[in-house]
């Protein structure tokens, strides 16, 4: 009887510890199926998109909005001679396709394929921006773009933004993937990606208001090392190539530098910056710089401006999103947990996919409150 009762003291107590660890759910997709796995390497569910049967192919990457309800993806029929590819939009709440949006024959890449990310969304008003680029020369034509605005709700497209369209004469190139970082309903932020051509630093941006049919240049170029933070709104991002905007002089030729927002936060003489990310909370960035020698440097920078060498790891090529008490990351089909609050910041392995193919870290959802206040992050040199 003693040794019941210890044994539910026990229990009890390993319970207590459980719901005070931070607390989040990943998604990992992986060919049609998402995962939705917790910091322990369960399973809580599994979310299967069920293909039209009029294709047989579903895209390598796929689109999640912020609250996880809608799921943007192209299905492809791979036994016709002639593409016929669709981006569909999947409800989760109802397991189902609401919209379809066929794609143009002459299609080359999409957003999808370079920056899949929950910017193309704008939940409040159920649509979704899209954007892809197009070679027409064997009809006739010649290399350009497209953005769309679909209202997933009513399955329409209502708004078009082509490479031929006069208000897009601003934009000087015409072989580009438009990709979306940013949308609230009419106003869409695009940056002009090379297709066909080397990974550049940093590329410009463009805003266009679908309301007036204007399109203007963005006063930030577009980089895709960047974040967001939902809760305040926050935006980072590092350059890594001499920039005309007006910097402090300790960036130089304001290279190799991480801004929030408008302000510069960090700079590396001599590193290349490949990834900036929030963690834990929101409250820190952990960047991640590659030397002259090639070698990899985890860092955490504090919105006080202090900075943390850590995570000496062995992570390739991983996938980072934040949660409560520091970050996951998808490395492979392997998916870490690290832990940069509470002190020790050594990657512990929770899940690892079975499936064949590439996954993809597309959403993690935080059980967490925001912190009770968010300082503002202190400029370089301050």
């Amino acid at each position: 009887m003693i040794k019941r009762f210890v044994a539910v003291i026990l229990l009890l107590l390993s319970l207590s510890v459980v719901q005070a660890q931070d607390s989040w759910t990943s998604w990992v997709y992986n060919n049609g199926q998402i995962y939705l796995v917790n910091p322990f390497g369960e399973t809580n569910a599994t979310i299967h998109i069920e293909l039209n049967p009029a294709y047989n192919s579903i895209s390598q990457q796929i689109a999640v909005s912020a609250s996880g309800r809608y799921i943007a993806y192209i299905a492809s029929d791979t036994m016709l001679e002639t593409p016929n590819r669709q981006l569909f939009i999947y409800d989760v709440a109802i397991r189902s396709d609401v919209a379809g949006y066929p794609l143009p024959a002459s299609v080359q890449a999409t957003q999808l394929d370079v920056f899949p990310v929950a910017a193309m969304f704008d939940e409040a008003h159920n649509r979704a921006a899209f954007g892809y680029v197009l070679d027409e020369r064997a009809t006739g034509g010649e290399f350009g773009w497209e953005v769309v605005i679909l209202d997933y709700q009513i399955d329409t497209v209502i708004e078009k933004l082509s490479y031929q369209n006069t208000p897009a004469q601003i934009i000087d190139w015409d072989l580009i993937i438009p990709v979306i970082f940013d949308f609230d309903g009419e106003q869409v932020s695009f940056a002009a990606i090379n297709y066909d051509e080397e990974i550049l630093p940093q590329y410009p941006a463009y805003i266009w208001d679908s309301g007036t049919d204007r399109v203007s240049l963005s006063a930030q170029p577009f980089s895709l090392v960047r974040d967001h933070f939902a809760v305040t709104g926050e935006n980072a991002y590092a350059l890594n190539a001499p920039q005309f905007a007006a910097l402090p002089q300790e960036t130089g030729e304001a290279s190799n530098v991480i801004l929030v927002d408008n302000t510069v936060v960090y700079h590396t003489p001599d590193g290349h910056i490949s990834g900036v990310y929030f963690i834990q909370n929101g409250e820190r960035l952990l960047i991640r710089e590659r030397d002259e020698a090639n070698t990899v440097h985890w860092r955490i920078l504090d919105r006080d401006g202090t900075l943390t060498d850590v995570l000496q790891s062995a992570f390739i090529n991983p996938q980072i999103h934040g949660t409560k008490d520091g970050f996951v990351a998808l490395d492979g089909n392997t998916l870490f947990f690290v832990d940069t609050r509470n002190g020790d910041v050594s990657p512990r392995s929770v899940w690892a996919s079975t499936d064949m193919g590439i996954p993809q870290l597309v959403l993690v959802q935080n059980n967490a409150l925001p912190a009770e206040s968010y300082p503002a992050w202190t400029a370089l040199g301050e």
